[in-house]
């Protein structure tokens, strides 16, 4: 099962808008060499943008940013579920975030656009998951 990221709409017309004005101005005054040097900085940010996603797949969560980020969890290791707002760079486009607790140390911050059923599909698979009560009430 597919689920896309959250966008928050704010972060992300901030983010896409300070790409592409910059990229906008060098083409109206015709600074080419400005515009073939941010050119690829505007793909990458709309490639991410376009490209932020979590798959539920043969008991493993696959988290997918881009061609930069490509996380595998095997579902049977997630310890925790928690809700954060954290501000740490992380594979979500939004900052209704979850905290994913798996191995002893390791975590990583993700925003599916339907936490409720992303987090049955993972219960689905393992029941042992320690969800926060609160990310269940709608």
């Amino acid at each position: 099962m597919k689920y896309k990221s959250k966008i928050n709409y704010p972060l992300a017309a901030f983010t896409n808008l300070s790409v592409i004005i910059p990229f906008l101005l060098f083409l109206v005054n015709e600074q080419w060499l400005g515009a073939i040097l941010f050119a690829p900085v505007v793909a990458f940010v709309i490639h991410l943008f376009s490209n932020t996603y979590y798959i539920i797949q043969n008991e493993v969560l696959i988290i997918k940013s881009g061609f930069l980020v490509n996380i595998r969890i095997p579902i049977s290791e997630i310890t925790k579920i928690r809700m954060t707002n954290s501000l740490l760079s992380s594979p979500a486009l939004s900052f209704d975030r979850l905290d994913i607790r798996y191995t002893k140390y390791s975590n990583v911050l993700i925003s599916p656009e339907d936490k409720y059923g992303f987090i049955e599909n993972l219960l689905d698979i393992n029941a042992e998951i320690d969800v926060d009560p609160k990310i269940m009430v709608k």
